[in-house]
């Protein structure tokens, strides 16, 4: 049982537990929702349940009987004698045995179940003659589709079209052309139906037609829609043909390394049906099944101990590991390889089925409740008898005149041409070198298959060796950037939605983990917990003596910059960057933080409120984005200061930019462009948004090329001047990494900075100044609006330090340092610690390290493992923070009820609050080196506007109509508009770059009437 925050998951291969678990259909359910991709046509019988599912049974179950028995075993031993004839004109050297398998199972289905006959495509490299120029053959149509059913699934229709890559486009065409092809066969079926409809000895295209039929409603449950008939001749045609294909080129290879004796014929409790059931055993296609647990469940195990599954558990039932049990199926003496260890094809035996007998058929016996390949319960497949049969008459009938032996590889032919090998030696390589294949090539996509085609095979006699070019199966690995932007951190196959792996670890979700909290550590009982995925294992802690650790042993721990390459847009960055790399980006960019710097800071932040104070004094104000307010203050202030850029702004409006002339969006339009569409610009191509039909892509792309203009102008402008820039004393921002790129202003024992690096690190440090620094100062105002009684101590410390002060004599060295130890200073600090702009920093572990836990137990993190330090439950972990004031009743409400920024202040009797679980610019050697600009920033913006303006809480227009109608007075309608605003600071939060007030909180603006003048 693997537990999750959010749900479970029962791995088992215990054949007991197995059996009731699929046997109890009122208990556990197929969850359909895994499924999904099989709708690509339209609905179908994989993909319902209940009614839905019990009417697709009801239509289709006359199909089977022994009328299609009969039919199905015509079928595959004509469709084996045609292949096996093709073969042998063709080339005696089998190059695509699997190929040739899932094709005869495929005629054989389309024959028994459509009444279709097809040509042999792979035989001919999928010529078909007779079809429109361009178009694809029905084998071809249909083996493209499956192989790319994870792009077809995935990318939408309209935008596989747009996308040049060969791939994308082949597997639009198959999935089109095999529509084509699938409509014909029904259309044909239907105009058969009118003329002839039949009720008896019916195939399973008459049955599905039939269901189309009127009168199916009373008599089955439903009618059929078009789009559900096609969906279900192509579920046929997918589980058909997988299933048995993949199942007979295993037994292709196994027989190829198993000298057969005696009679072969003796159909399916004979040796023949011995020889199926023994691959089906080792090479099961369908490695499991999953089940979800309606209702508490108990199950006992093979062993006679009970255990409960949990309501909602995902059960995920290994037949592959059911299969080989060992207390069940024990393995043979002679099963492990040179390495020691087992190996399926070694323990291949199928006289082992003899003690069975007939008995194999009859589930209630010993040893056969082990064994079930076609599944098990009323979901079992429908189809059972037919592949059996089907995979018999093929066996049957190929192996009545042909046998099959390995042939060695090329490489290991040369290597024998070269040594004078023996072919007693060739042999003996082949086989090891088949030995090998049939594990390390065996992989699972929607089956097990094998991933290339080994061993080749050939008649036996048949003289010569021509070796095949090998089929790579299309395979996506999805990067660690990409990983963490798509949000899942296990998935059963290519094809299991992002929506549906959310629900088993929310955790892992990085756009939820604000909203998390605390709630998961304390659920599991633990501040630091592993996942592991196929990308690798991750730890995630708020476990502050650990993170400290983490955060300071520099050797130990680096940033995991293939995680934050997502910030390289325009070039390499101090954030995704380490080692010598990262010294000299630090080197370049940190002599810029200094005190004259955070003198201009301060100067340019009072004279950038300043106009928006004077405009709010002249008017009735009430805001209603406050982010929006917040991101063109702070942009205004970076722009000044970094790259000596005063934006233009409309007179008649503070908060109105004007795009300057060249531009079609203004300097904050283009950034927040960028940093709201960062995912996407990161993770797509740019000649694909270039293209896209999608408005959210056009604007992206829009955004991206905006700032890059930007950026090269501003640029240009210091190129333009470099000689200047170079005999400036202290360069600002700009310069300094203009003057580093240039190659004879280099410093010994220092490159010079790229083009691409210059554009990359401006990018960055506008990233992290401008969002993060807005984000925080928004949420300043809209917990202060929340709390009036903290505003008022705030106004209260304003006016002891400040006087009756003109802003313009405000002094940043004396001011700065008493209102950040002071009331302001915490309720930064406070904001920080709720609303933290990112939720988590992340580490990767370089090497094996053992670090310790707050309850001084010793760990050991393996290396490469990304560790994730949850600042978002850290600041609301009720072990570093004490309760007081609503903080006790917050655990399952908005943590802006928290808000207390008394918890910063020294109290009386005692010294300094220690804080040690606070590090909001981070800490050790990577800490934010804008710490203290972010800080004189948001310091002089707060105080000119609360210096001057109180905020209050506007309630919403259908509060106030409520409350006029039912006669409520003002206290409901203030508690109401409260509970409106902290609900909306908790649920109502938006994640790009980091957390963000998404939905809008309104409130005005006051002008103070208690303030000390100032003339």
């Amino acid at each position: 049982m693997l537990s999750a925050p959010n749900g479970n998951m029962l791995w088992s291969s215990d054949p007991e537990t197995i059996n009731q678990i699929a046997t109890q259909g009122t208990k556990f359910t197929k969850p359909v929702e895994l499924f999904s991709f099989f709708d690509t046509y339209g609905p179908n019988m994989q993909t319902s349940v209940g009614d839905d599912w019990k009417s697709h049974r009801k239509i289709v179950a006359p199909a089977i009987g022994p009328h299609s028995n009969a039919a199905m075993w015509q079928s595959a031993l004509h469709e084996s004698k045609r292949l096996t004839d093709l073969m042998m004109k063709v080339d005696p050297v089998i190059t695509h045995m699997k190929d040739h398998m899932s094709e005869i199972s495929l005629h054989c289905i389309t024959k028994c179940f459509f009444d279709k006959d097809l040509e042999y495509e792979t035989i001919r490299e999928f010529p078909t003659p007779g079809l429109p120029s361009g178009r694809f053959g029905f084998v071809e149509a249909m083996f493209t589709t499956i192989d790319k059913l994870g792009v077809i699934d995935s990318i939408p229709k309209g935008l596989r079209e747009l996308i040049p890559f060969e791939g994308i486009r082949r597997a639009d065409k198959a999935y089109r052309d095999l529509y084509s092809h699938m409509v014909e066969i029904c259309d044909k079926a239907a105009e058969m139906d009118k003329k002839n409809p039949k009720d008896t000895e019916m195939s399973v295209m008459d049955t599905l037609i039939a269901g189309t039929r009127p009168e199916s409603a009373e008599k089955h449950g439903k009618v059929m829609s078009r789009d559900t008939l096609i969906g279900n001749v192509f579920f046929f045609l997918l589980s058909g043909h997988g299933t048995a294909g993949n199942t007979l080129g295993f037994m292709m290879f196994l027989l190829a390394t198993w000298t057969v004796t005696g009679e072969f014929m003796r159909l399916y409790n004979g040796y023949t049906g011995s020889v199926l059931k023994e691959a089906m055993r080792l090479y099961n296609v369908v490695e499991f099944i999953p089940r979800r647990c309606l209702t508490d469940t108990p199950v006992t195990d093979l062993s006679g101990h009970q255990f409960t599954v949990p309501r909602d558990t995902l059960c995920l039932l290994n037949f592959t590991a059911a299969f080989r049990h060992p207390k069940i199926w024990p393995a043979r003496p002679d099963c492990k390889d040179s390495t020691g260890h087992y190996h399926p094809m070694l323990d291949f035996d199928p006289t082992r089925w003899d003690s069975y007998g007939d008995k194999i058929m009859k589930p209630a016996d010993v040893g056969l409740r082990t064994y079930f390949p076609f599944g098990l319960g009323g979901r079992a497949c429908l189809g059972k008898s037919l592949g059996s049969i089907m995979m018999i008459g093929v066996l049957a009938s190929i192996f009545k005149d042909y046998s099959v032996e390995l042939v060695a590889p090329q490489a290991i032919e040369e290597e024998a041409a070269r040594s004078g090998a023996s072919e007693e030696w060739i042999k003996e390589r082949t086989y090891s070198w088949a030995l090998k294949m049939l594990v390390d090539e065996v992989e699972c996509n929607l089956l097990i298959e094998l991933r290339k085609e080994l061993p080749l095979c050939r008649p036996l006699g048949a003289c010569g060796s021509k070796p095949g070019k090998p089929k790579l199966a299309g395979c996506l690995t999805v990067s660690l950037p990409y990983w963490f932007l798509l949000a899942p951190i296990i998935a059963l196959d290519g094809y299991v939605s992002m929506k549906e792996v959310q629900k088993w670890f929310p955790w892992t979700a990085i756009f939820r983990i604000w909203q998390a909290g605390y709630k998961i550590f304390e659920e599991i009982g633990s501040d630091s917990f592993f996942l592991y995925s196929p990308s690798g294992s991750m730890l995630m802690t708020c476990d502050v003596h650990l993170v400290k650790q983490v955060l300071g042993q520099v050797h130990d721990f680096h940033a995991p910059v293939e995680v934050l390459s997502l910030y390289n847009l325009y070039g390499p960055t101090l954030a995704a960057s380490e080692g010598e790399q990262w010294r000299l980006y630090r080197k370049i960019t940190t002599p810029f933080f200094n005190q004259k710097t955070y003198r201009v800071v301060w100067r340019e932040s009072l004279e950038k409120a300043e106009r928006v104070s004077t405009q709010w004094s002249q008017r009735d104000t009430c805001i209603t984005d406050v982010k929006e307010i917040m991101s063109k203050l702070n942009l205004r202030v970076i722009a000044k200061i970094f790259y000596n850029q005063e934006l233009e702004y409309d007179r008649n409006d503070a908060m109105k930019d004007v795009a300057p002339s060249g531009h079609r969006l203004t300097f904050s339009e283009a950034i927040n462009a960028v940093l709201s569409n960062l995912a996407t610009i990161f993770g797509l191509p740019k000649w694909l948004l270039a293209k896209s039909p999608f408005e959210s892509h056009q604007k992206a792309y829009l955004g991206f090329l905006e700032w890059r203009q930007y950026m090269h102008e501003m640029r240009d402008s210091v190129q333009s001047q470099l000689e200047m820039a170079k005999r400036k004393e202290e360069p600002y921002f700009l310069e300094s990494l203009v003057i580093s790129s240039d190659a004879a202003s280099k410093q010994e024992g220092t490159r010079s900075l790229t083009e691409a690096e210059v554009l990359g690190n401006m990018f960055f440090y506008v990233m992290a100044g401008f969002d993060t620094t807005s984000t925080t100062l928004s949420f300043m105002f809209l917990l202060l609006a929340l709390h009036p009684s903290s505003q008022v101590l705030l106004q209260q410390q304003l006016d002891r330090v400040l006087g009756s002060k003109m802003p313009s004599e405000w002094n940043a060295d004396e001011d700065v340092p008493q209102l950040l130890h002071g009331y302001l200073g915490a309720v930064i600090s406070e904001t920080l610690r709720l609303y933290h702009p990112v939720a988590w920093y992340a580490r990767k572990a370089v090497r094996e390290t053992t670090v310790t836990d707050s309850k001084g137990t010793s760990h050991i993190i393996p290396a490469d493992t990304i560790i994730m330090i949850d600042v978002a439950a850290i600041g609301r972990h009720t072990g570093y923070w004490a309760s007081g004031g609503t903080r006790a009743e917050s655990k399952e409400h908005s943590p802006a009820l928290d808000f207390d920024p008394s918890c910063w202040l020294k109290t009386e009797g005692q010294g300094e609050q220690t804080n040690e679980a606070a590090f909001p610019f981070s800490a050790g050697h990577r800490m934010c080196p804008g710490k203290r600009f972010a800080e004189v920033e948001m310091c002089a913006m707060v105080a000119r506007f609360f210096s001057q303006f109180s905020l209050r809480l506007e309630p919403d227009e259908s509060d106030a109509l409520e409350a006029k109608s039912a006669g409520h007075d003002q206290a409901w309608l203030e508690r109401k508009t409260k509970d409106r605003a902290a609900k909306a600071l908790f649920e109502g939060l938006g994640f790009g770059h980091g957390i963000y007030p998404k939905s809008h909180v309104p409130f005005k603006i006051l002008v103070r009437d208690d303030r000390v003048s100032r003339s």
